[in-house]
């Protein structure tokens, strides 16, 4: 059934750890803003940030796998997880075609925040995104970022979903789990669940894949490095059992080779031990992968009917954080640079509109301030400065400090204020020091103005 469709790989799903919710799942009547409202994605090519290398095994981490029966009640349950299909937080996507140092696919989609999925919602072969607010679900069928192509609704915010192809029908589709039954909806769109099974317990962590190769998906429960297989239509015990592994690995399925069966894989830091067969042996290949921050998803990206990886990766901290941005003696080369230089782990020069630069002499350098225009003028060069986020408070009390600025004092006792103005980056803001009305009055009266204003090119 493999030439059918693409095989989805997922990667380790978590248990529930609350109470679960009574009743059947159904769509819930809050409403969610659209992933269209986001700022607009960007599709890119070209090399990943971290590359990825691939290493062939030869005895390297052997996985055992004993292919033993007996029901899913045999074993203690054990295991944890954060109960999300795909963890972490970033809606930064780096997809790789193949196992190679390239990743082919960038792209952007949804918020940070967003819970998300994979899945081949239109039956097409290939898999994509989709992420989840509330109860509501936005699918994409492209790996371009952009708006979404379908929103549906299916169960609660509180609910945990799994992802399938629970008929065999080419198209996957949501299931959510309350206690050990899983509720599954067959038919895309919103709606009720149409099927529910029960397997394992409340406390099992589960994965899903297509464990035999017929073309339909099936649920497998994990207790430490046990893992309960169920194949079989329905409600019922497990039909075969394995050992893979250690108890503290994170697990991924896929179908890595493309014979139309799911197999599982291990994930140790930046490490994957993939295995094309749940039987005792070596992992098939050992792939060093990205980074051990990423929260990996597994999928058929070009629909040639193998898995591979991707990873989700969240910001940096300089994407979130607010620089300090100078456009005087703390500039690099300039006499006071050394006050940030050696706290610094990023520096970018750019300009900064709605300001002209004015000098005052002094007898050590002229002194530069920053003064509100109206003007439409090119506005003055700052260079903006990051810290690291456990830094980031103790330096901006330095430079305030430095440059004289305490909010509790009166504007009259004060050189600066310290204002969060925007940069000519799009979306970035910086604080900035800007000279306060006294200060004004005072360069206006003894002062000039730069006109390219660059202190560092200021004669």
């Amino acid at each position: 059934m493999r030439s059918e469709r693409s095989r989805v790989g997922r990667s380790f799903l978590g248990r529930r750890t609350s109470p679960p919710p009574t009743g059947p799942p159904r769509p819930d009547s809050s409403s969610e803003p659209r992933t269209s409202n986001e700022k607009p994605s960007r599709a890119r090519r070209g090399p990943i940030h971290q590359g990825f290398a691939r290493l062939r095994t030869q005895g390297i981490a052997a996985l055992a796998c004993a292919g033993l029966l007996g029901a899913v009640g045999a074993q203690p349950a054990v295991g944890a997880a954060d109960g999300g299909e795909i963890g972490g937080s970033g809606d930064d996507y780096y997809l790789s075609n193949s196992i190679t140092t390239v990743g082919e696919i960038e792209f952007t989609y949804g918020r940070t925040s967003d819970r998300l999925y994979v899945g081949d919602w239109d039956g097409n072969g290939t898999d994509t995104l989709a992420v989840q607010r509330g109860a509501t679900y936005y699918l994409s069928n492209t790996l371009t970022g952009g708006n979404e192509d379908q929103v549906i609704r299916f169960g609660s915010a509180s609910d945990v979903t799994y992802v399938g192809d629970w008929d065999g029908n080419g198209t996957d589709t949501f299931a959510v789990r309350r206690g050990s039954v899983f509720y599954i909806r067959n038919s895309p769109g919103s709606g009720r669940h149409e099927t529910t099974l029960a397997f394992g317990h409340a406390s099992d962590d589960v994965l899903v894949g297509d464990w035999d190769g017929n073309g339909r998906d099936d649920v497998a429960v994990r207790r430490g490095n046990a893992f309960y297989f169920r194949t079989s239509p329905g409600s019922g015990p497990a039909d075969r059992t394995a050992r893979y592994g250690r108890a503290g690995d994170e697990i991924l399925v896929g179908d890595w080779n493309g014979d139309g069966a799911d197999t599982l894989g291990v994930r140790r830091g930046r490490t994957y031990l993939l295995r094309n067969a749940i039987t005792s042996g070596d992992a098939d290949v050992v792939v060093n992968y990205g980074r051990a921050t990423d929260h990996v998803l597994v999928g058929d990206w070009d629909g040639d009917g193998e898995d591979t990886l991707g990873v989700r990766r969240p910001p940096e901290f300089w994407e979130t954080q607010i620089p300090i941005a100078s456009y005087g003696t703390l500039r690099t080369g300039m006499p006071a640079h050394h006050v940030v230089h050696a706290d610094a782990v990023r520096e970018r020069t750019m300009r900064m509109p709605g300001f002209d630069l004015w000098l005052t002499p002094r007898t050590e350098f002229d002194w530069p301030w920053a003064i509100p225009n109206t003007a439409d003028r090119n506005g003055i060069v700052v260079e903006a400065f990051w810290f690291a986020p456990s830094n980031y408070a103790r330096m901006v009390a330095k430079v305030d400090q430095w440059e004289g600025y305490d909010p509790a004092l009166p504007l009259s006792e004060m050189n600066y204020t310290r204002q969060l103005r925007p940069t000519s980056v799009a979306g970035q803001q910086a604080w900035v020091y800007v000279a306060t009305p006294w200060r004004v009055a005072y360069a206006h009266n003894i002062g000039w103005i730069v006109e390219s204003g660059d202190y560092v090119h200021r004669y």
